[in-house]
């Protein structure tokens, strides 16, 4: 007779849907939950915004330090990791340019600018159709 009770009492227990701690247990086990994007979307508009005022302080800066004649030739690429990129058109510009920094420019750029400039990288485009998208000329 106890053999029949205990097979009876294990086949109750035997079936996972019918036993209540079974069901519990798997209430403890959460799916994650779905994270919504918008904390990721901030951070990333934040650093968009912190690139955009770098690079619009480094322009600002160069338009109202460069002379006329390097301006107008040359163009601002961008700023990264604190050296200002600018584009020139031939060997002659950059060297015309690489000469007014290193007689002053650069210092007078790192004063008036609100971002710390520490060097000024001079690329050759070859390209000048480029350059008048970038910097269209007035006129």
């Amino acid at each position: 007779m106890a053999s029949n009770t205990n097979q009876s009492l294990s086949s109750t227990h035997s079936t996972p849907a019918s036993d209540p701690l079974d069901r519990l247990r798997g209430f403890r086990n959460r799916a994650d939950r779905a994270r919504g994007i918008g904390d990721d979307l901030l951070k990333e508009m934040k650093a968009v915004k912190k690139i955009s005022k770098t690079e619009t302080d480094a322009l600002n800066a160069w338009t109202t330090v460069v002379p006329d004649s390097i301006r107008d030739f040359s163009t601002i690429s961008g700023i990264k990791a604190g050296k200002l990129m600018v584009l020139v058109p031939s060997a002659s510009h950059r060297h015309v340019v690489h000469r007014w920094l290193g007689s002053g420019g650069l210092g007078e750029l790192q004063t008036l600018s609100r971002v710390p400039i520490r060097g000024v990288e001079l690329k050759i485009n070859p390209n000048p159709t480029n350059l008048d998208e970038i910097h269209p000329k007035s006129l």
